[in-house]
């Protein structure tokens, strides 16, 4: 979502999701790094047929790192091929969200959420 609550345009951050940790090709990084970090909205002209497509009131994220092809593509904001885009070895990697959200309403302040 962008700040006013609406959705967000294809390769601008939601910083509401963030990736914390990441194991790639082996490698972990728990602090900042190329794989860590907000998340992406995954640009529309970037997903493939064999994922749901956007929505009205729904979009794809990608941690940052992600690439415009499987192998030999750049790096770029919204694409949607991850590092370690296989299933064994070095090809495999894990990636953990965080999100956080503020809440407000009629109680007795605003509650600051992390999940």
């Amino acid at each position: 979502m962008n700040s006013s609550g609406g959705l967000a345009a294809g390769g601008e951050n939601d910083s509401n999701w963030s990736v914390t940790y990441a194991r790639v090709g082996g490698n972990d990084y728990n602090t900042r790094s190329p794989y860590t970090g907000d998340s992406y909205v995954v640009s529309g002209s970037c997903i493939d047929a064999g994922l749901v497509q956007h929505t009205s009131s729904a979009q794809l994220i990608v941690p940052p790192g992600a690439s415009t092809a499987s192998s030999g593509g750049t790096t770029s904001a919204g694409s949607d091929y991850l590092p370690g885009n296989g299933t064994s070895g070095n090809n495999t990697a894990s990636y953990f969200y965080r999100l956080a959200f503020t809440i407000t309403g009629t109680g007795s302040g605003d509650v600051n959420n992390d999940v």
